[in-house]
């Protein structure tokens, strides 16, 4: 959220605009299914015998949501499904969070039992000692008290272990495993012990770290003192909650992997007989894989995985295209792309910095100068672009025309090293081989 210093929507995904309204919209696409955002309702307070205004209801120390679907399901979710005259008691609740670092010395990580602050309203005159007294407590009563989750889903296929939100993508790490419990603190200790912390052994990510223990024995201890969870009626099976491994029992199972193998080369017509190509993206391959010095590239799918494979390589275009995999049950081998060089990179690429001092002003102009490649003479070059490639991604930071070879980068803050490069662009538009400078 904008609170966390970042407002877009990035789904903990390989593609991250495919977030749960995605998946609604697009995958689901059926009426039964639809999504409802709480985040309007936090300062929305209903009684006990409201049951048309959409809001929260207090319940001792916490709150939980009561909403009405698109469908026009009356959901309150510590009662049932309303039907205009009494709660019905068909209605199942799956936690889905996903496992991540939250902060330094508060919660530490989130998992299954904080994932319950996202269902409260924070702003019902409670919250005192939610960060983070009584989050072993507030967890616990939402879980015991509130509605018991039939399931609890840790998705720890990206795993984040540096930032809050999960993003940008490098700060997290793809371990592809799902943990599953009805038990949510057994599900936090085991996944903190064995795939968090394992991700870059930080001891505050480590279940047994005070942080963490103190809110984990605080949950085991309100569900435990309340009678457990177990609740024939609804399918809960699990009675009392532990994080004592020797009262789990794990079962574990590999989810079957294909490999997706091929080579890019410049030329050889796509067959295997080209020089091979380092240095390219496969977008849309599970971590993105890029060729190696040869050219070649792998990656594994699980079986019946669908999706759109595109080499990305800046100043080559690439045939075919893109490759599409529906239903993958096998291994795929020799997905080769032929590569074709497309406009070279201008020469003479030089850089340096100046100060421009006057009465008022004082900065840093670095200059960029490079010349025209002959190599490109055939091919109608309409401008140049220049670009800061000190981090990932590049920066774009100006255009000039094909007759100008010569760019001032003014107000430069900082006295570090920055790379910047420079391309040549067609008249289609595309980007040619880009040219290097570090000043």
């Amino acid at each position: 959220s904008a609170s966390y210093g970042e407002s877009t929507v990035h789904a903990n995904a390989n593609n991250d605009q495919h977030t749960f309204l995605y998946l609604v919209d697009q995958i689901f696409d059926d009426p039964r299914v639809s999504s409802y955002l709480l985040d309007p309702l936090q300062n929305t307070f209903i009684e006990e015998h409201d049951h048309k205004t959409d809001g929260f209801r207090i319940h001792a120390s916490v709150s939980y949501p009561c909403f009405t679907t698109a469908a026009g399901n009356r959901i309150e979710l510590m009662q049932g499904i309303w039907n205009g005259k009494t709660h019905t008691q068909n209605l199942k609740l799956i936690n889905v969070p996903v496992l991540k670092h939250h902060d330094v010395g508060g919660s530490e990580i989130t998992g299954a039992l904080k994932h319950f602050y996202g269902v409260l309203s924070m702003r019902d005159g409670r919250s005192m000692g939610r960060h983070y007294n009584t989050l072993g407590d507030t967890c616990g009563r939402m879980v015991k008290e509130v509605c018991t989750p039939v399931l609890n889903i840790m998705d720890a296929i990206w795993v984040s272990q540096e930032a809050l939100r999960g993003y940008p993508e490098s700060t997290t790490t793809r371990t592809n495993r799902i943990t599953a419990s009805q038990d949510p603190v057994a599900l936090d200790y085991w996944t903190a012990k064995h795939i968090l912390h394992p991700v870059d052994w930080n001891d505050r990510h480590h279940p047994d770290y005070r942080g963490i223990q103190k809110w984990l024995d605080q949950a085991k201890t309100f569900i435990n003192h309340n009678g457990g969870l177990k609740d024939l009626s609804k399918g809960i099976l699990v009675d009392k909650v532990t994080y004592s491994e020797s009262r789990m029992n794990v079962y574990s199972q590999a989810a079957d992997t294909l490999i997706i193998r091929g080579r890019i080369t410049i030329g050889g017509g796509g067959s295997d007989k080209g020089s091979g190509l380092p240095g390219v993206t496969l977008r849309g391959l599970p971590g993105d894989p890029i060729t190696d010095e040869s050219g070649r590239f792998k990656a594994a799918v699980l079986a019946g995985w669908s999706g759109t494979v595109t080499p990305e390589l800046r100043g080559y275009t690439f045939t075919p295209k893109e490759r599409r995999y529906t239903d993958v049950q096998a291994i795929k081998k020799n997905q080769n792309f032929e590569a074709v060089k497309s406009i070279s990179a201008p020469l003479d690429l030089t850089g340096k910095r100046i100060e421009n001092r006057g009465l008022f002003v004082r900065e840093q102009i670095v200059v960029l100068n490079w010349s025209p490649n002959p190599v490109n003479a055939a091919i109608p070059i309409t401008a140049y672009r220049i670009y800061d490639a000190t981090s990932t991604p590049d920066t774009f930071l100006a255009e000039v025309s094909a007759s100008i070879f010569e760019h001032m980068q003014r107000n430069v803050t900082d006295t570090h090293p920055r790379t910047f490069q420079v391309v040549a662009v067609d008249a289609a538009d595309r980007e040619g081989v880009p040219a290097s400078v570090t000043v």
